[in-house]
């Protein structure tokens, strides 16, 4: 997209892009050659000084005990390395502190001790959406794409704020009738039943709230109703919250919601309350959306192809594997997984069909 959007004179800014260059944390230099282009990360950018300070001081010594415990395992006889290896924590015995921000520690579904590295990056940078809003006067153009990953590398946070907290214990609010009422939309009940549901749950509020935030921030400046937003999720995820969406006799084991990610569209100069709508739609929509009465005929730069939705007309083809890090899948073809079809409404057991093992 930030090709096709500088191509018709607007100019990109891109925050965060998710597997640029095939890397886990983005090679921002695939950006390099792109006119009006500008790319950034904020990996640490907007930590608070005491946090910036903690992470040194815990990855320092988190790097001491690994050289040391890599250094036994080394050492040691081959029948011992599985034992000492530890799954790479090398048998860790150190006493956590509740302020850890490498690792959060979890107890049950409720609480939990410290925080996750990667989940503390990205929300401190949701909450400083507004500072890096940028409002100029003119008559430019502006594409800009933001990636965040909070509701990727989740954590517990504390309820009913659903703020990060260095002990978190949610006891009391989980067993209330106010906790257990907040999974009931519409006479349907999500299935919460372990410490993923929870903290999946959490991160997802959470991020919602403040990007919310920033949307009221963008009507205050006066950019709200000139600004076309798209909010879209890479994927769902299998954890079973919807009993209805689970297929275990269609050939494979199959859980619906992993292919159910969140996409929210705000149009220009829209009005009215949030919608919700049954339409079939799908994340590969999102050129389709960003580009529509925008720019004329759009057309995919790599592969030639015009952005349409016309190709979902009959269904989808949609693949899942395990196999998701960058390690095992580089590069523009994964390795075998499970493959299906959907049309309609996901809902619907005989919308899905197993296509097999490849």
């Amino acid at each position: 997209m930030p090709t096709i959007f500088t191509n018709a004179g607007f100019d990109a800014t891109i925050i965060n892009p998710k597997y640029a260059g095939y890397q886990w944390y983005p090679d921002l230099s695939v950006f390099n050659d792109l006119k009006n282009t500008k790319a950034y990360s904020t990996k640490y950018s907007y930590l608070p000084d005491a946090m910036r300070e903690g992470y040194k001081e815990e990855q320092t010594t988190a790097f001491r005990f690994n050289l040391f415990g890599y250094s036994l395992f080394r050492s040691a006889p081959v029948a011992l390395h599985k034992a000492l290896y530890d799954g790479g924590n090398y048998n860790e015995t150190r006493v956590i502190d509740p302020s850890r921000l490498m690792d959060q520690r979890r107890s049950g579904n409720s609480k939990a001790e410290g925080h996750e590295q990667v989940f503390m990056w990205d929300y401190y940078a949701l909450k400083s959406m507004n500072e890096m809003t940028k409002v100029e006067d003119g008559d430019g153009n502006h594409f800009v794409y933001i990636g965040f990953d909070t509701c990727h590398d989740s954590e517990f946070l504390q309820e009913p704020q659903y703020e990060p907290s260095d002990k978190v214990n949610n006891t009391k609010f989980d067993n209330s009738p106010q906790g257990q009422a907040r999974f009931m939309l519409k006479g349907e009940m999500m299935w919460m039943r372990d410490a993923k549901d929870y903290r999946n749950y959490q991160c997802d509020l959470a991020t919602l709230r403040e990007l919310g935030n920033w949307l009221n921030y963008l009507k205050e400046i006066g950019c709200y109703d000139n600004t076309r937003i798209i909010i879209v999720a890479d994927h769902g995820y299998y954890i079973e919250n919807f009993p209805n969406l689970i297929q275990y006799d269609i050939g494979a084991q199959l859980d619906g919601e992993a292919f159910a990610p969140l996409l929210l569209v705000k149009d220009f100069n829209s009005r009215g309350e949030l919608k919700t709508s049954e339409e079939f739609m799908t994340n590969a929509d999102t050129p389709y959306l960003a580009t529509k009465d925008v720019i004329e005929n759009p057309v995919n730069p790599f592969t030639g192809k015009a952005i349409t939705d016309e190709g979902k007309k009959n269904g989808i083809t949609v693949f899942h594997s395990e196999y998701w890090k960058v390690r095992y899948n580089n590069g523009t073809a994964y390795k075998p997984g499970d493959w299906y079809t959907v049309k309609d409404s996901i809902w619907k057991k005989e919308n899905w069909k197993f296509l097999g093992h490849y």
